[in-house]
């Protein structure tokens, strides 16, 4: 979500005319970039994981397409949407997560997913 403020503040800035404005907000999204494609792709798994060097899935991770992170035939993207359909798939139904919480293990579908 900060990568996607700093990018809509730069095309705004943009927009707006205001091109020291513009590449300030340019500038921390492409920090903010790096730091995603570097510390929250998960290269064992082969997909983008819900914390920075972590391997767990979260629905939430499809937005990023959604976000225009990514585009949708992005291969990562691609990858992911694989990887969280496998893991998260219950059915017709698609969990938020599995990973244990203060709750214990999700049992019920994250129907917005869905």
């Amino acid at each position: 979500m900060s990568w996607a403020a700093c990018d809509r503040l730069a095309n705004a800035a943009d927009v707006l005319g205001l091109p020291d404005r513009q590449e300030v907000w340019q500038q921390r999204a492409d920090a903010i970039r790096r730091t995603i494609e570097k510390r929250a792709w998960n290269e064992d798994g082969g997909h983008y994981a819900a914390t920075f060097g972590g391997n767990e899935l979260d629905a939430s991770l499809l937005q990023l397409v959604e976000l225009r992170y990514v585009r949708a035939l992005d291969p990562r993207f691609k990858a992911t949407l694989e990887a969280v359909e496998h893991a998260l798939r219950r059915g017709e139904h698609m969990l938020r997560y599995d990973a244990e919480d203060d709750f214990g293990r999700p049992e019920t579908a994250f129907n917005i997913c869905t």
